[in-house]
């Protein structure tokens, strides 16, 4: 044996060489013990003593030329002598030996529950990412390749934010919907720049951050649309900083221009069901299901005498009777198309009573489970005051 052979045999590393007819030539004395073969067992005898038929198979497209070589960090399993399978990682290379021809080399390493805690972190990094990329709510990760140091004045910060390199370390599918982004195009291939730009009001959202230790939820910042609008956006805003050193933040936006739209259309569908309820000439009131006053309309004031703010929040009971206690009279409540008038006594703000009929209409909702609409109808003359048919007051 020549003074490199031996240097092989002794070498302490899971090393074999594998020849073109499927033989291992050359083992390792550590690879012999770590699999539980004694001195020498290995060399000459067949790969399929100690490779699986997958692993052999692999081999022999390396050996053939079908598949590239070198291939480096690679898991196989390997079969000791005992019958145990180990997971071992790899790295392989074509070789020229002198006697035996083309020959592949196998360096291995024993990497106990590396190799599964790899394949476990691969499975979570893709659940993850396929949350992310498919969340409604537009996400996004800035990583400064050129970290940013949080030990210098608050306007040195701001100026490595803006001007230090970084990348989009990812940026969801909705973040490019709420950015105009050309159907087909990738925002994480866009300098970060292009949408977060340097503006008054961007350096005000990162004096903001800084202010919070980048950890803060309801930031505004002014940002560039690729459609060439700036549009107002809230930022829930988190971070690592690692040794004073700022490496990346993340988080939610939320379009502020849409949520205005919207503040204004629930503002206008507000209005208008105050002013319908306005318009009403019989008393409505407005109770949830802990029978206390949620709201009321004018006719209230000028029929019963009660100001509407001094009502709100107390019980039904202090301004309406029924012939059955009013907490059961909602709990049986109808829906208002069906809801029938029932006989009352409404209460005013000085005591006196009027003999009326209510209208206890539930709302039939699921999130407010109890509440009624009652509207009460008070004599006019001898009449009840009401658009429909009701009986005249006994």
């Amino acid at each position: 044996m020549d003074q490199q052979a031996r240097f092989w045999r002794t070498a302490p590393v899971l090393f074999d060489v594998i020849s073109s007819d499927d033989r291992i030539v050359y083992a390792t004395q550590a690879e012999e013990a770590y699999l539980g073969f004694k001195t020498g067992e290995l060399s000459g005898a067949s790969a399929k003593l100690i490779y699986p038929d997958d692993v052999r198979q692999m081999f022999k497209g390396l050996l053939a030329g079908q598949d590239k070589s070198p291939v480096h960090m690679l898991g196989l399993k390997v079969t000791g002598s005992n019958g145990v399978t180990y997971a071992l990682a790899a790295s392989m290379a074509i070789i020229d030996d002198p006697e035996h021809g083309r020959c592949l080399s196998v360096v291995k390493m024993a990497l106990g529950d590396a190799l599964a805690d790899v394949e476990r972190l691969e499975r979570e990094n893709e659940v993850l990412s396929s949350i992310i990329s498919t969340a409604r709510d537009a996400s996004y990760c800035v990583e400064f390749t050129e970290p940013v140091d949080m030990t210098a004045p608050e306007h040195e910060i701001i100026r490595q934010i803006f001007q230090n390199q970084c990348i989009w370390r990812y940026c969801n599918e909705a973040m490019s919907r709420l950015y105009r982004l050309p159907i087909g195009d990738d925002l994480n291939n866009h300098d970060v720049r292009e949408v977060f730009a340097r503006n008054p009001e961007n350096e005000s959202f990162v004096r903001e951050l800084i202010e919070n230790d980048f950890h803060i939820d309801g930031a505004l910042a002014r940002d560039h649309r690729f459609d060439g609008v700036d549009v107002f956006v809230e930022n829930d805003v988190r971070a690592d900083i690692r040794d004073h050193q700022l490496y990346r933040f993340w988080g939610t936006v939320r379009d502020l221009n849409s949520r205005k739209r919207r503040e204004i259309e629930l503002k206008s569908q507000a209005n208008s069901a105050l002013d319908i309820l306005g318009s009403i000439p019989d008393p409505v009131l407005v109770v949830d299901g802990n029978g206390r006053i949620d709201g009321a309309n004018s006719a209230v004031e000028w029929c019963l005498d009660w100001k509407v703010e001094h009502i709100l929040g107390i019980g039904i009971n202090n301004i309406l009777n029924t012939d059955m206690p009013i907490d059961i009279a909602m709990k049986t409540a109808k829906p208002a198309r069906i809801a029938t008038p029932v006989p009352a006594t409404a209460i005013r703000r000085d005591g006196t009573t009027l003999k009326c009929q209510a209208t206890i209409a539930s709302t039939s909702s699921e999130l407010d489970h109890g509440r009624c609409v009652i509207t009460l109808w008070l004599p006019r003359g001898n009449q009840y005051h009401a658009t429909s048919n009701l009986e005249t007051a006994q």
